[in-house]
């Protein structure tokens, strides 16, 4: 809802890997990898051709979302 707030289009929720991701999409990825430190509200953002965070919970995925409303 917030994205079509702010930008004025739907945003397609697909379920599946990264491999299928065009130029513009988000993918966003749970991890249980303790060893990167994200803890519960941390996440790692990669900005490409598409943009891939990595979380390792909910509250991680959703405080990447944030920032890139922002």
């Amino acid at each position: 809802k917030d994205y079509k707030d702010i930008t004025g289009y739907e945003m397609n929720i697909i379920v599946g890997d990264n491999d299928n991701c065009l130029p513009g999409d988000f993918y966003f990825s749970l991890t249980d990898d303790l060893t990167k430190g994200l803890k519960d509200e941390g996440y790692i953002m990669n900005i490409d051709d598409y943009i891939h965070t990595e979380s390792q919970t909910s509250t991680g995925a959703y405080w990447a979302t944030r920032t890139i409303l922002q």
